[in-house]
């Protein structure tokens, strides 16, 4: 089962790391949280850690959702700790973090990470307002948004 990290968890459902936890917890994947300001506390049932480094294990991917600046630090973080995949979420690349992942040996996947495993973000959303469970919707649901206009399928 593949891995990944989400860094800069967060327990608010509305925000992208907390639909990439729901996500990838979704699809099977072995999920672990980085977030300081949550570090001892659960987010959608994953531990969330202070740092890179205290992970108990070497996640296979790592996904971005913090600030530019603060990404360049955690990059080097992710690198000694043996993470080889980075995906960069849309607003949290800069000149530099792309350089020095270049420099690090890393491989950046400048892409949506929620996408990337074929989910909508924009559907975790109307599923949290509906209260729906992930990938189950019914006929009403369908049809109350005929006719609505719909959000940018880019994910940021």
């Amino acid at each position: 089962m593949p891995s990944i990290v989400i860094i800069g968890a967060s327990p608010k459902r509305e925000r992208y790391s907390n639909k990439a936890i729901r996500a990838y917890l979704g699809k099977g994947w072995k999920v672990f949280a980085v977030n300081p300001k949550y570090a001892g506390k659960e987010i959608e049932g994953v531990k969330c850690h202070s740092s890179v480094r205290e992970l108990p294990e070497t996640p296979d991917y790592a996904g971005l959702y913090v600030r530019p600046e603060v990404g360049e630090k955690i990059i080097k973080e992710l690198a000694e700790k043996g993470v080889k995949k980075v995906y960069v979420n849309p607003g949290t690349e800069s000149p530099r973090l792309l350089e020095l992942g270049k420099e690090l040996g890393l491989e950046l996947i400048l892409a949506c990470a929620i996408r990337s495993i074929g989910v909508d973000p924009n559907e975790l959303e109307t599923e949290l307002k509906l209260g729906l469970k992930l990938g189950r919707k019914n006929e009403k649901e369908k049809e109350g948004r005929e006719g609505q206009a719909h959000r940018s399928n880019i994910c940021i």
